[in-house]
C-alpha cells in the first residue's frame, strides 16, 4: 500500500511540475511560452528552478522523467531540508526576488503554513 501512494505521488508530483512549466512559461526566468498544441512535444525551453527538500533518489528521478519529456527545459535544482529550502524562500521573497518555479517539500505542514502566509 505504501508503494501504491509514493508511486501515486509522484506521478501527482510530475504532473504539477509539468504544469508548473509551462505556467512559468511566461515568467522572466528564460522560459518561452507553449504555442498552442505544444505541450507534451517537448518544443518548450528554457530554464526551470525547482526547490525540493525530497529524497536526492526521488528529486532526481522526477527530474529525469520530466527531463524526458521536456528535453529542451533546463531543470536547476536547490535540493536541502525543509528548514533550508523555506529559509532560501522567505530570503528572495524579502529581496523582492523569488526563484523558485516550482517546489516541492516532503511535508504538508508547510504548505499549509505558506498557504496561511501567503493569505
Amino acid at each position: 500500500m505504501l508503494a501504491l501512494k509514493t508511486r501515486a505521488f509522484q506521478w501527482s508530483a510530475l504532473a504539477v511540475l509539468s504544469v508548473s512549466v509551462w505556467l512559468a512559461g511566461c515568467g522572466s526566468q528564460g522560459a518561452t511560452a507553449p504555442s498552442e498544441g505544444a505541450v507534451g512535444t517537448g518544443s518548450i525551453s528554457g530554464t526551470l528552478h525547482f526547490y525540493t527538500s525530497q529524497p536526492d533518489t526521488d528529486a532526481n528521478k522526477l527530474v529525469q522523467a520530466f527531463k524526458t519529456k521536456y528535453p529542451g527545459v533546463q531543470v536547476d535544482v536547490f535540493r536541502s531540508g525543509t528548514e533550508e529550502v523555506i529559509a532560501r524562500l522567505n530570503t528572495e521573497a524579502q529581496a523582492g526576488s523569488l526563484g523558485a518555479d516550482v517546489m516541492l517539500l516532503a511535508d504538508a505542514p508547510t504548505f499549509e503554513a505558506l498557504k496561511k502566509k501567503d493569505s
